[in-house]
C-alpha cells in the first residue's frame, strides 16, 4: 500500500507541510493533476456557445524543503504550469518562506507566503477538494491561489490556531468586473510595494473533524499610481470571510462566504482605463456551500467514493461606483453534481457536471474529468 503523506500541518496541505515531519535535512513532495473540459454548444438562452473543449495538465508541483534544525527551516514550491511554456504555460514559485518555529503559541514566518485565507488557498492539492475546478468564490474574491512577499507570525494553543501577517498589497491596475482582484495579485514578482496591508485568519478546531474560523485583508491598493487628471489612488481594500469544513462518519460538508469592499473603486476605474460595465465594482460577494457523503465509509477498505453537491452563487458587481453600470452576467450561480473516487489516500479521480447560470442567460454548462495525485 502506498503511503498516506500524513494530514496537513500548520493549515497546510499534506504533501506541503512534509518538512515538519523531518528532523534535519531535505524533503520531497508534490502534486499533479489534469482536467478535461467538456463545454455545452448552446449558452443558457439557447445561443451558440462558441467554446471550445479542453484538456490541460493543469500543473505540476515540486515542494521542496530543508530543516536546518529544530527552531529554522524553509519549505517552498516550485510550480510548473499548463505543460509547457511554449504554450502559454508558466514556471513560478507559489511560496518560498523561512520559519523559526519557537513554541506552539509563537512561531515566526518571512518570504512568499500563501495568503492564509479561505478554504482553498493554503489547503489546494487536489486530493483534499472534491470538484475538478476549485470554487468560483475562492477564485475571485478571494483569490486563490493567492501568494505575495511578506512576514509574520503563527501558532497554536488547545482550540485555537491563528496566522497574521503584513504582506505587499495588491495593484489595483489589475483589478477587473469578472475576475474581481485576481489579476491584481503581484506573486512576489519584482511587486509594488509603496502599500502593505495586514492580512490574517483565526480558527476553532475544539470539535473533532470540525475546522471553523473567519479570515480578513485590508490594505491599500493603489501603489503610488495616479489617475490621468493627476489625483492619488488609494484604493482601500477591505475583504473577510468566514468558513467552516466539517467531517463525521463519511459526511464531508463545507461552506464559506466572502465579501469585499473596495474604497475609491470610481479612482480605480480611472486608473484602469475603464468604463460602463466594464467597473470594477465597490463590493462583491459569494459564497457556496458543499456536501458530500463516502458511500464506503463503513467497508473495511481504503477506497473512498465520494458523490457530492455544491450550491454556489457570487456577484463580483454586487455594487458599483455612481456613473457606472453592472454587467448582469457577473451575477453567477452554478450548481456542480459530480463524483470523487480515491483509490488510495494519495491519488483522485473526479467527474463532475456544472450547471453555470447568470443573470444575463449567457452561462454554459460544462462536464468536467479530473485526474489527481499526491506524493
Amino acid at each position: 500500500m502506498i503511503p498516506s503523506v500524513g494530514e496537513g500541518k500548520f493549515g497546510l496541505s499534506p504533501a506541503a507541510s512534509k518538512i515538519y515531519q523531518v528532523k534535519k535535512g531535505v524533503s520531497l513532495g508534490g502534486y499533479g493533476e489534469m482536467i478535461y473540459n467538456n463545454q455545452a454548444r448552446e449558452d443558457q438562452s439557447g445561443t451558440y456557445s462558441g467554446n471550445q473543449d479542453t484538456i490541460d495538465f493543469v500543473r505540476q508541483i515540486v515542494y521542496l524543503g530543508y530543516r536546518f534544525n529544530e527552531h529554522f527551516l524553509l519549505n517552498s514550491e516550485i510550480e510548473f504550469e499548463h505543460g509547457s511554456t511554449e504554450n502559454g504555460g508558466s514556471v513560478s514559485v507559489e511560496f518560498a518562506y523561512l520559519d523559526y518555529l519557537h513554541k506552539d503559541l509563537l512561531n515566526f514566518r518571512a518570504g512568499m507566503l500563501l495568503m492564509p485565507m479561505g478554504l482553498i488557498n493554503e489547503f489546494h492539492e487536489p486530493t483534499t477538494f472534491l470538484s475538478t475546478y476549485r470554487p468560483q468564490t475562492e477564485r475571485t474574491i478571494l483569490p486563490s491561489t493567492w501568494r505575495e512577499n511578506g512576514v509574520g507570525v503563527f501558532g497554536a494553543r488547545d482550540l485555537w490556531s491563528y496566522k497574521l501577517y503584513v504582506v505587499n498589497s495588491f495593484n489595483a491596475a489589475g483589478f477587473s468586473a469578472d475576475k474581481g482582484f485576481r489579476e491584481g495579485r503581484q506573486n512576489g514578482a519584482e511587486a509594488s510595494a509603496h502599500d502593505f496591508a495586514g492580512v490574517g485568519r483565526i480558527d476553532y478546531l475544539g470539535t473533532k473533524g470540525l475546522m471553523t474560523g473567519v479570515s480578513f485583508f485590508s490594505g491599500q491598493t493603489g501603489q503610488n499610481q495616479f489617475t490621468a487628471t493627476g489625483g492619488s489612488i488609494k484604493g482601500w481594500a477591505n475583504i473577510v470571510d468566514a468558513h467552516l469544513d466539517y467531517k463525521m462518519a463519511g459526511f464531508q460538508l463545507r461552506g464559506l462566504m466572502a465579501y469585499s469592499h473596495l474604497q475609491g473603486a470610481d479612482q480605480v476605474n480611472q486608473l484602469a482605463g475603464l468604463t460602463g460595465s466594464d467597473s470594477v465594482a465597490s463590493d462583491m460577494m459569494g459564497y457556496y456551500a458543499e456536501l458530500g457523503y463516502d458511500v464506503l465509509n463503513h467497508k473495511n477498505t481504503e477506497h473512498k467514493l465520494v458523490p457530492f453537491f455544491r450550491y454556489e452563487k457570487l456577484n463580483t458587481q454586487m455594487k458599483v461606483p455612481t456613473g457606472f453600470a453592472k454587467n448582469p452576467a457577473n451575477n453567477r450561480e452554478i450548481h456542480t453534481i459530480g463524483l470523487s473516487y480515491m483509490p488510495v489516500v494519495n491519488i483522485v479521480l473526479k467527474a463532475n457536471y456544472e450547471i453555470q447560470r447568470n443573470k444575463a442567460s449567457t452561462g454554459v454548462n460544462q462536464w468536467n474529468l479530473g485526474l489527481g495525485y499526491i506524493f
